[in-house]
């Protein structure tokens, strides 16, 4: 069996119907995040705040295919 660090979903397998991705941006490029987004849009992820992502993480809210967008500008 293939074992690795990278998350399901970087390698195109199924989530768990309970984890949701959560994408750190550092040094955002414009192009590159706009394509991000659009793929994200393209394949049906619905990006949350950050409250709704703690509802969810605590079993609470609708079960959509979610995402986590988060920028870390520290330097």
């Amino acid at each position: 069996m293939l074992r690795t660090h990278y998350p399901n979903f970087a390698l195109a397998l199924p989530l768990k119907p309970d984890e949701i991705p959560i994408f750190i941006y550092r040094d955002v490029v414009p192009e590159s995040f706009a394509f991000d987004l659009d793929f994200l849009r393209r394949n049906g992820s619905e990006t949350l705040g950050f409250e709704e992502f703690m509802r969810r993480s605590n079993g609470k809210g609708a079960k959509s295919k979610a995402d986590l967008i988060t920028f870390d500008d520290a330097r």
